[in-house]
């Protein structure tokens, strides 16, 4: 899922809280699902041509037990001040069966698969597109 924003440079997310809830937000677009907060890693720092992007890995949990299980996401979150835009890239994997007994059992080599496929189609996203809403400003 790709999703933006128009702010401006002092609007941008600036805070490891305000991130994790604006994400819980977008992950909500993709399904009933939390992040789980065990084993979350976020970091900050440069990411292709962004200075200060945010990076973090973790998993996601159905919030409907039984139905889907969990599974492994990522996302990159960075400002890019040519069209004063704030970027979410959400990367959602399922690699676990469905119902009572497939959700409840992990398959971690597909999952590591799927993880591997997130990182590949996060390292081909390019912000060159211009916004709707820049068009709109000028």
């Amino acid at each position: 899922m790709v999703a933006y924003r128009g702010v401006n440079k002092k609007e941008k997310v600036a805070d490891r809280d305000t991130l994790l809830k604006n994400l819980r937000d977008y992950l909500r677009w993709c399904g009933e699902f939390e992040i789980r907060q065990e084993g979350l890693q976020v970091t900050q720092g440069n990411w292709k041509k962004y200075d200060g992007a945010w990076s973090v890995e973790g998993r996601w949990v159905d919030t409907i037990k039984d139905r889907l299980g969990e599974g492994p996401f990522k996302a990159k979150v960075f400002f890019s001040g040519r069209e004063d835009v704030e970027y979410y890239v959400l990367g959602v994997a399922h690699g676990r069966g469905l119902g009572a007994e497939g959700s409840a059992k992990p398959n971690p080599e597909k999952e590591a698969q799927l993880a591997a496929q997130i990182d590949r189609l996060l390292d081909t996203f390019k912000s060159d597109i211009v916004p709707l809403s820049y068009e709109r400003r000028h």
